[in-house]
């Protein structure tokens, strides 16, 4: 399969490029929790994400319809290095890829492999307004992976793609759909035959999340971090199973009554941080909020287990083949059988 190219002459009208370019400058830095009100915060944000959305769309019809933020399109030429370079800082990175498509002007990492000049690539593209959702005055620090960049302190990505649209599936030896160099490893999905990340595979755009507030790494018992090694897994520092997963570390719901007795904190204050008051730990679900972007660019605000519903993050066609990693309250809200077609 021949991946997407990192890079492509803009083939959009110059009317669109000029639109969506003002749109990002429109996007300004406002202050941090509580010197706003919370609802504004999450306007702002939504915002924010759809022009992320309608950027990422834009992409991909310049692209032949590839997903934005894969190892397969925008990173798949980082596969074989050990450090990275140009517009993306890991082969799962969104942010770079758009900012180098949109000529936002940010310094690429030389092919040399200067991970000094990865991490500066990284805090820019991380500290700019474009990138940052208002209510996010997270501060995470680097996860000591061998071989990583480390880019210090700073602000908590504020969002993360959709990891399991990610993939290709292909059919090894072992006869496990869903594989690749990045793959489905617990394997309680299998994508559809044949599937690549490109979006005239995932279905109805208008049901289909591309993005949402994230808090990558996060759980119970850990503040949010970052890992930069160029080849992460698992999503690295940009992408994540999805919020009915209980192997996710962007949307983990632990905390919602009935899902896990794991001590620490409710951890769905990281990413979904939009209720219009900051509600109590172990709160029941849907008391926390999170905005989403779709991949047709609407921008919804959902409770946290309104979100959690799997049909939403998958693409159609693929089968949930376990669900014994999905939160016990999701199932029980969405009446998911031990077995499920994503329609």
């Amino acid at each position: 399969m021949t991946a997407c190219p990192t890079r492509r002459a803009i083939t959009l009208t110059e009317t669109l490029f000029t639109v969506v370019a003002l749109l990002f400058a429109m996007a300004v830095v406002v202050p941090e929790r509580g010197s706003m009100d919370r609802r504004k915060q999450r306007q702002e944000c939504a915002y924010k994400l759809g022009l992320l959305a309608k950027a990422a769309s834009h992409y991909s019809m310049a692209n032949d319809g590839w997903i934005l933020g894969s190892p397969n399109s925008t990173g798949a030429y980082l596969l074989n290095r050990t450090v990275a370079y140009g517009p993306a800082v890991q082969v799962w990175d969104f942010m770079g890829p758009l900012a180098e498509f949109y000529n936002l002007g940010f310094t690429l990492p030389p092919k040399s492999g200067d991970q000094a000049a990865v991490a500066a690539r990284f805090n820019q593209i991380r500290n700019a307004p474009e990138f940052h959702c208002p209510a996010n005055g997270v501060v995470a620090t680097q996860f000591p992976t061998p071989g990583s960049p480390d880019a210090g302190p700073g602000p908590m990505i504020s969002y993360n793609t959709t990891r399991n649209q990610m993939f290709r599936q292909t059919d090894d030896s072992y006869a496990r759909p869903g594989l690749d160099t990045y793959y489905n490893e617990h394997q309680d999905v299998w994508l559809p035959r044949g599937y690549v990340p490109r979006i005239d595979r995932l279905g109805d755009l208008s049901r289909k999340i591309w993005i949402a507030d994230g808090a990558r790494w996060s759980s119970p018992l850990a503040p949010p971090d970052f890992d930069l090694f160029v080849r992460a897994r698992y999503g690295g520092a940009f992408s994540d199973d999805s919020s009915y997963s209980q192997f996710s570390y962007s949307w983990n719901r632990s905390g919602a009554p009935g899902n896990s007795t794991i001590g620490g904190v409710d951890a769905r204050i990281y990413a979904f941080r939009h209720a219009d008051a900051a509600p109590p730990e172990g709160a029941p679900g849907d008391a926390f909020k999170l905005n989403l972007a779709f991949h047709d660019t609407h921008v919804e605000t959902q409770g946290d287990l309104t979100s959690s519903n799997p049909h939403q993050w998958l693409p159609t066609g693929s089968l949930v083949v376990s669900r014994s990693r999905i939160w016990r309250d999701t199932v029980l809200h969405f009446g998911l059988p031990t077995n499920f077609t994503i329609n």
